[in-house]
């Protein structure tokens, strides 16, 4: 079968990254041309060097199958990578781009300090509710309750960030319905 020219072209940015970083390397993984360029205009956006360990960020986040993430998960995933740089490199990169709104951080209370995870601020409002059976994140998408929690707020002074959330802790449905005892209640 003959690829044609324009295809040839296609499967070449699939590849290959259009933007090499600020060193003038490619990212070690699969990114499509509309990525390279999601990536390199969110980092341009935010007056950013597209440093390699802050397009990984981006770009796991963007394409990983799980949305939520936390920094032990990223920093795994990154360090398997080819050319991977240190795991405190990714770590900065991590704190630099929810510093700068680049990332929505989600804070799961638990006994001790708490688990933080993150996503890309690229859907609409939502809070979230950590299973403590299954341990995995759900997005609650209902504005009259994301309403009504920010009036709440509002009304004993508070101003929520918006790109800072808690979870709300407990069982999801299908952990109830396999007989999950959430203990973190009692």
């Amino acid at each position: 079968m003959k690829v044609s020219a324009a295809r040839r072209t296609e499967l070449q940015h699939e590849v290959t990254p259009s933007t090499p970083t600020e060193d003038g390397r490619a990212l070690p993984v699969t990114c499509s041309r509309e990525d390279a360029a999601w990536i390199h205009e969110t980092l341009r956006r935010a007056g950013l060097p597209a440093t390699i360990s802050r397009r990984l960020v981006l770009l796991l986040l963007r394409k990983h199958p799980v949305r939520h993430m936390s920094p032990e998960q990223l920093c795994a995933a990154m360090t398997r990578l080819p050319d991977a740089t240190g795991i405190s490199t990714f770590r900065r990169a991590i704190h630099e781009l929810a510093h700068l709104n680049l990332l929505a951080r989600i804070f799961v209370p638990s006994s001790g300090s708490g688990i933080n995870f993150y996503e890309l601020p690229d859907h609409p409002a939502h809070a979230h509710f950590y299973c403590t059976e299954c341990r995995r994140i759900e997005e609650i998408h209902d504005d009259p309750l994301i309403s009504l929690q920010n009036r709440r707020l509002l009304r004993h002074g508070l101003t929520p960030n918006a790109l800072v959330q808690t979870a709300w802790v407990g069982l999801c449905a299908a952990c109830q319905a396999d007989g999950a005892i959430d203990i973190s209640a009692r």
